[in-house]
């Protein structure tokens, strides 16, 4: 992978993910904003509780929802065949890997997206401040 650790991760920055059957998944580098986002948002139901007035409303989380949201964002290739065909890597077909195939590749994708432990915090410098005219300005697309 490019050395974007700090970087904005695009999609064609993958890893890997070595399955024991032979077949292999593609998996974004890390979870960004976005999946987060769609995640999060696909996984909360909000309704209104018994008083049935705005001030009432509830929310409710379904993990289950926000797993397979974000796998459906993460996974971006895999080598999975039937009778030699290649099955696509659509959202319907991420949706329908059995449970070990999931925990497996969650498993990877939450062991990229530690967050930095104490000492890494501590150990990172404080930025240093520059004036507007020393920025060289990025193209806005």
């Amino acid at each position: 992978m490019p050395d974007v650790t700090w970087g904005p991760i695009l999609d064609d920055d993958l890893i890997r993910v070595e399955l024991p059957d032979g077949n292999w998944v593609a998996v974004k580098a890390a979870i960004t904003a976005h999946d987060q986002a769609a995640a999060q948002s696909a996984a909360t139901m909000k309704y209104r509780g018994l008083g049935g007035k705005a001030e009432d409303i509830e929310a409710a989380f379904d993990s289950g929802k926000y797993q397979l949201v974000l796998l459906q964002r993460m996974v971006k290739a895999w080598s999975f065949s039937r009778n030699g065909i290649a099955l696509p890597c659509t959202p319907d077909n991420i949706g329908r890997l059995p449970e070990r195939t999931r925990t497996r590749l969650m498993e990877r994708i939450n062991a990229e997206n530690v967050p930095l432990s104490e000492d890494e915090h501590e150990n990172l410098s404080l930025p240093t401040l520059i004036s507007s005219e020393e920025m060289e300005p990025a193209p806005l697309s």
